[in-house]
């Protein structure tokens, strides 16, 4: 089962998500580099936040490689109400 990482407003927050469930799987850096097919080099720019463009399949293979899914939905129109915020942060 995949966690699916809601509204990420850039790659930092993605990065932070990404260490994180590398570390609740016990990977090390090499570990994901290797499980997903991406330098050890690239996940460690990624993670450190050093990586500002990163390939979006490197992204995609990190991702899976650690249980995490990546959706694209419709962006909402306009400014989130509190109603809306409340509903994302319970989710």
């Amino acid at each position: 089962m995949c966690r699916i990482l809601h509204i990420m407003t850039d790659i930092i927050e993605i990065a932070e998500q990404i260490r994180a469930a590398r570390k609740r799987r016990k990977m090390t850096q090499a570990q994901l580099a290797d499980a997903s097919g991406v330098s050890r080099r690239s996940v460690i720019a990624l993670e450190a936040g050093r990586s500002p463009n990163p390939s979006f399949i490197a992204v995609i293979r990190i991702l899976r490689a650690v249980g995490l899914d990546l959706r694209i939905s419709q962006a909402p129109s306009g400014r989130p109400t509190y109603e809306d915020l409340l509903a994302e942060q319970e989710r």
